[in-house]
């Protein structure tokens, strides 16, 4: 897997580097919060078999102590980690694990029970749930490429109000 660039939209289809990426990120995440309680997910289409998806690592972290968050931003950012999104609540934090112009992991750091990991949970069992599910969706991202793969921002901006319209369906 090579990563994502942030200027151009890839995609690739599933292939096993995506767990492997998983497990290195994961225990790179392990080493430095090691102090903390919380919870690693593998989120997103990129950790189930058969999509179509960017090549990068999406990761969830659930603090089970919400306090943790300014420790944990401090933690990432001195390790080579950069912030690129905080909620204004403050529950939700994005961090990008570059490795030269490309990301290689994207890292949500959000509080255990927040309604951003909610998201995350159901969308991911939503694709593990049926084979049509990852269909559906392996047809919304290439129609989405084809509309807007020469603006990464759109691109991705749609991917996530596909999600979120998921998610609201089916609960």
């Amino acid at each position: 897997m090579v990563g994502m660039l942030l200027n151009k939209v890839v995609l690739q289809q599933y292939d096993s580097d995506r767990a492997a990426s998983f497990i290195m990120e994961r225990n790179r995440l392990s080493s430095l919060l090691r102090n903390l309680k919380y919870q690693i997910i593998h989120i997103n289409e990129g950790s189930v078999k058969f999509t179509i998806a960017e090549p990068v690592t999406d990761i969830c972290v659930g603090l089970f102590d919400p306090l943790d968050i300014d420790l944990v931003r401090l933690t990432l950012i001195s390790n080579g980690y950069s912030m690129v999104k905080k909620a204004s609540s403050y529950d939700l934090m994005v961090f990008y694990r570059l490795e030269g112009h490309y990301v290689k992991s994207r890292i949500y750091v959000t509080p255990m029970g927040s309604s951003h990991m909610k998201v995350y949970e159901a969308f991911k069992k939503y694709l593990l749930d049926s084979y049509q599910h990852v269909n559906e969706f392996n047809y919304f991202i290439n129609e989405n490429y084809k509309n807007n793969r020469n603006n990464p921002q759109l691109f991705r901006q749609k991917r996530l109000e596909f999600i979120n319209n998921v998610v609201h369906r089916i609960n």
